[in-house]
């Protein structure tokens, strides 16, 4: 196997292999980055811990046909460290050592038996449907404050994927919050679907790598999916189980309704959270809001650090109400509100609320439970 290319091409290749190299595993080859020479002018490369997987084309001048396995911590350190140059990557079809040529020197790397690597399996190519990149980025993106880490409700660990009557819904949770965004497909899908949990590193992931003037191919099965644009296809297991029936829980009427400006009442909340962040005396960052007449009082309280009272001006509907939040999940829904005006919904001190933008092209939510003070 023999092949050329810029330095720069390859190092910008590696590193989006590198999302998917395993970290900790008991196949050694798995922490390496799997090179294949096709034809010509193509360089194959494969990278996977077994939950997700990335496969990326780029173009090269192949003199070999081959395929070889790169330790990818140390391929990246090489890289990362050569001149800006031309470089030939050489390996012997008798030898596990790639010899690495560059200028008028040379360096020498230890590689993985090609057969001890292993990939994600094939998917079917049975129900598929295309979105744009930069609105599939937006959707993660607003979804991504609730996804939850608790290894003791794995479906949890990941999002909720509805698609149905053309319109693709997500949803997240961490049993404190819940977001949930949903849009119109452009192009019409009569397929069904069944729902799907993505976990959230895939997704988290699908947001770095993906152009997001492009166009993304999603294909489902009952064990996977995978996203593919022109040069990258990424697989990912679909975590097993039923995600909780979160529709019965978000409320469907409200007796207090208030319209903010987004801005103001952000810096207002993050303001409360310097002084509600001595975990000493309040673990959860507690904030009070008072909501009376056109006014909406934000309270915090530390005996270490101070107290905060700010009064802002707001629209309200319905009655008036005091009730307590964890600051920082406030501050994490407003910072993804797009809109100059922010929707809270409330349905007395001790049940959820609901945050939303007064507007957008997207139809968004996020639930968040009050503390109880």
């Amino acid at each position: 196997m023999k092949f050329a290319i810029d330095t720069g091409k390859l190092l910008q290749a590696s590193q989006i292999m590198s999302r998917a190299v395993a970290s900790k595993t008991t196949i050694p080859a798995l922490t390496g980055i799997y090179f294949e020479c096709t034809n010509e002018n193509t360089l194959l490369l494969k990278a996977t811990d077994l939950e997700i997987g990335i496969e990326h084309t780029v173009s090269a001048n192949v003199e070999e046909t081959g395929s070889m396995v790169i330790p990818a911590k140390y391929l990246l350190d090489i890289l990362r460290k050569l001149p800006n140059t031309n470089i030939t990557l050489t390996k012997r079809l008798d030898e596990n050592t790639l010899q690495i040529n560059y200028r008028e020197s040379h360096i020498t790397l230890n590689t993985f038996p090609v057969d001890q690597f292993s990939f994600l399996p094939g998917i079917s190519q049975e129900k598929s449907f295309t979105i744009n990149n930069d609105i599939l980025s937006n959707m993660i993106k607003k979804i991504s404050i609730s996804f939850s880490h608790d290894i003791t409700r794995p479906v949890l660990n990941g999002a909720l994927f509805e698609i149905k009557n053309n319109t693709i819904r997500l949803v997240s949770s961490d049993t404190y919050r819940l977001s949930l965004i949903e849009t119109v497909l452009d192009k019409a899908s009569e397929e069904e679907f069944i729902p799907i949990i993505i976990p959230s590193k895939a997704l988290i992931e699908l947001t770095r790598l993906i152009d997001k003037e492009e166009n993304i191919k999603i294909i489902i099965d009952k064990k996977q999916a995978q996203f593919e644009t022109n040069d990258i296809k990424i697989g990912v297991r679909l975590i097993e189980g039923k995600f909780p029936s979160y529709k019965n829980v978000i409320p469907t009427e409200y007796s207090t309704r208030i319209i903010a400006d987004t801005k103001d009442l952000l810096l207002s909340i993050e303001r409360a959270t310097v002084i509600s962040s001595d975990e000493t005396f309040n673990k959860t960052c507690t904030i009070k809001l008072e909501i009376e007449g056109n006014n909406i009082h934000i309270n915090s309280y530390s005996p270490s650090i101070g107290q905060l009272h700010d009064k802002l001006l707001i629209d309200k509907e319905g009655e008036d109400i005091s009730i307590s939040f964890n600051g920082n999940y406030l501050v994490d829904i407003l910072k993804i509100i797009d809109t100059e005006k922010v929707i809270i919904e409330l349905n007395g001190n001790l049940s959820p609320g609901i945050i939303k933008p007064l507007e957008g092209t997207m139809d968004y939510l996020s639930l968040i439970l009050p503390v109880r003070s």
